[in-house]
């Protein structure tokens, strides 16, 4: 059973799970490619397509070989790890569109790094997680 945060990701790429799938057996069957194509284009509104592609691993001559095929395991994590975080920023700061804009300026609490580029790692999201979780609670970040 999915939580709502596991839903608001999946609603994120127009993924509609079966009631038995959990988004870890979702990530490891791998995200179909039309799906990821619905996030990528989304999240570009307010963030670098080649930024997002770069960070998830995928290059664009994959997503266009694999069209109607699946993702890596690895690549749908890491887009989910994307989708994840920009689900938080939205939570944390307000709309969509201010949380797209806040991951992609350069920000002080990360040595002038742009928060989206912190998403290739675990370690990185973490940061970024961390960051997000004091705007929550009303500490200055």
């Amino acid at each position: 059973m999915l939580n709502r945060d596991e839903q608001r990701i999946l609603e994120s790429f127009k993924l509609r799970p079966r009631k038995t799938s959990s988004l870890a057996d979702i990530v490891r069957a791998g995200i179909p490619t039309t799906n990821a194509w619905s996030f990528i284009r989304s999240a570009s509104s307010g963030l670098p397509f080649q930024t997002i592609i770069d960070i998830a691993g995928i290059s664009r001559r994959t997503l266009d070989r694999r069209r109607g095929k699946k993702l890596m395991p690895d690549q749908s994590d890491r887009l989910v790890r994307i989708a994840r975080i920009v689900n938080f920023a939205e939570e944390s700061i307000g709309t969509r569109e201010q949380a797209l804009v806040w991951l992609n300026a350069q920000n002080q609490s990360l040595n002038g790094s742009r928060p989206i580029e912190l998403l290739d790692t675990d370690g990185g999201a973490k940061r970024v997680e961390t960051l997000l979780g004091r705007f929550r609670e009303g500490s200055v970040a």
